[in-house]
Parts: structure tokens; C-alpha cells; sequence
């Protein structure tokens, strides 16, 4: 296979929205997609949107896969191989003569192999049809291979999606970070000390589209190399960070809607602080990690200390 392009799956979330909320937060997806890649020094030639998709012809492809996988908004990632096409009744067989190519040095003796396919055009045959016409043909090419269809469990699996007069093949595809757009539901502040779980409460705020800007008692090098295990979850760029003295004029000129804390505890002791905390503040408090499960705590924190691209 030859591929030429990234198939970017947004977030299926993004759609159970309005048409108008949809079109924004896929504007600030976009926009976030393209900080990421320029932060990484990668350009795109070319960037095609379709339902549920985004096509982006970017340089150095498996490096700009990596990226995106950390971008908040996107289910998953693939690489794939673009085929244009006019000629819509002949279009079964021209997708089993590009798969045909692509799978040359695909499979080995005695794999299992389904054709996975969908579409989103209305005048080219179905995906059903696609799907046995490329195995029949696959079938008939490597029979030397033996090689049989299996639906529920293949070893190997060719993806094709027809959508915008071309279709794309790929073999596989990467689990993205899911969530909404990073952006699309504010600013909150968030105080910062150095624990551990301050950055899995802001990593789950931003996963539900909340910018993120650190409050510290004083700015020193410690904390910023605290913060910066979030940066790449942040499409690659640094925080902005305002010591406490400053935090009123942080509220205006970003428009903080909310506070977040990292606060966990259950106990009455806890609760009873957190009502006073929430007295002293006219802002919504927000608190990510209360009643957070332990293993899914672990999880994250094994996600963002997983270092730099």
C-alpha cells in the first residue's frame, strides 16, 4: 500500500449535537488540528472534511498520525491510500483493483481476512456489495495463500470508505482521545501545586473541552515541568501561568467561567471544606476526580506520564 493521506474520525459525540453546535466545534477541531501539526513543524497540502471525517494530506504521515492521537475531539486515526473516481457503475470493480494492489505483500499463508466498508454516497453500489466483490477478488488473486473470509475475528482486515467521489483504503487504525474539542466549552482556572492528581483533573476537564490556565502560588521552573506533561494534550502548546496575586485579572481577560480542583476526598471532613471553598467563590467549582474510580485514576496518569511524542 502507497498511502497519501490520514483519515481522521471525529468524535461521534460531536454529531449528537445541533447542525450549528456541530459546525463550531468542528471549526475549533480544525483549528486545533492544524496548531498541533504547525506546533510538530508539519504542513498539510490539502485538508477534505465529510461527515464524521477529516482527509488531511500532511508530510511525514505516521509522525502526524502520533500527533493527532493526542488531540481531544478525534475517535481514531488511520493511514490510508486515496483513490479518486468518476465512473460510478464501474466503481465495485475499481476499488477491487486498487485493494488488489494495495494487499500485494499483505497477507501470508492461511490468514483469515474480512473486507470492512462503508459509504457516503448515494448513486455507488452498496457497502455489502463492495465487501464481497473485493473478498471474491482478493479470494481469486492470492488462492495460493488459502486464505478464508472470516467475519466475526479476521487476523487481517482491509478498511474501504467511499465518501466525496473517492474512496480510501487502509488496513488499520489507531484509538484517538476522544472527548470533545479542546476550547468548545470555555476557560476555567485551575490552582497548581505539583500533585500528581492535579493533572488528571485537568486532563479530564480539557477531554470535555475546557481550556485550561494554571493558578500558582509563585512561578518556579518545578512547575512548569509539572505542567508541561499536559502540553501535548494541549495541542502542543505551553499554559499560560499566573501566579495567585494576579488571579482576579486572569478572570477578566479570559473570561474564567469556572474553578477546578483536584479534590478527591469523601470523607465529612472533605466535604464540609468543600462548602466553605465554595462560599469564598462566586464561580462554579468544579471537581473532576470526586468519586473517580482508582484504576481509571491510574489509567490517565499512565497516559500523561507516557512522556512527549
Amino acid at each position: 500500500m502507497k498511502p497519501d493521506c490520514l483519515v481522521v474520525k471525529t468524535a461521534p459525540e460531536i454529531f449528537l449535537k445541533s447542525h450549528y453546535v456541530a459546525q463550531f466545534f468542528m471549526k475549533k477541531l480544525s483549528q486545533n488540528i492544524k496548531t498541533a501539526l504547525k506546533k510538530n513543524e508539519i504542513s498539510c497540502k490539502k485538508t477534505e472534511r465529510a461527515r464524521g471525517r477529516m482527509f488531511l494530506y500532511c508530510t511525514s504521515l505516521p509522525k502526524s498520525a502520533k500527533i493527532l492521537l493526542r488531540v481531544f475531539g478525534i475517535h481514531a486515526v488511520a493511514t490510508a491510500e486515496s483513490h479518486s473516481f468518476s465512473n460510478t457503475s464501474a466503481l465495485a470493480e475499481t476499488i477491487s483493483e486498487k485493494a488488489l494492489q494495495a494487499t500485494e505483500t499483505f497477507f501470508e499463508k492461511n490468514d483469515t481476512f474480512a473486507v470492512r466498508a462503508t459509504k457516503a454516497e448515494k448513486k455507488v453500489p452498496s457497502a455489502r456489495e463492495i465487501e464481497i466483490h473485493t473478498g471474491a477478488a482478493i479470494n481469486q488473486k492470492f488462492s495460493r495463500l488459502n486464505l478464508k473470509v472470516n467475519l466475526s475475528s479476521p487476523k487481517k482486515t482491509i478498511f474501504i470508505e467511499v465518501v466525496s467521489k473517492k474512496f480510501f483504503i487502509y488496513f488499520s487504525e489507531e484509538k484517538g482521545a476522544g472527548g470533545l474539542p479542546l476550547g468548545v466549552e470555555g476557560n476555567a482556572a485551575m490552582m497548581f501545586e505539583g500533585k500528581q492528581e492535579e493533572l488528571a483533573a485537568a486532563f479530564l476537564m480539557m477531554k470535555r473541552g475546557c481550556s485550561i490556565f494554571p493558578v500558582v502560588k509563585k512561578k518556579i521552573p518545578a512547575l512548569e515541568t509539572h505542567l508541561h506533561k499536559l502540553a501535548p494534550w494541549n495541542c502542543f502548546r505551553d499554559f499560560e501561568i499566573t501566579e495567585e496575586k494576579n488571579m482576579q485579572e486572569l478572570f477578566e481577560r479570559k473570561n474564567i467561567q469556572a474553578i477546578i480542583t483536584a479534590d478527591s476526598g469523601t470523607s465529612e471532613t472533605n466535604l464540609g471544606d468543600y462548602g466553605k471553598f465554595n462560599e469564598k467563590n462566586s464561580m462554579l467549582v468544579l471537581r473532576p476526580l470526586l468519586l473517580y474510580p482508582k484504576d481509571m485514576f491510574k489509567e490517565k496518569m499512565e497516559l500523561i506520564n507516557s512522556g512527549a511524542l
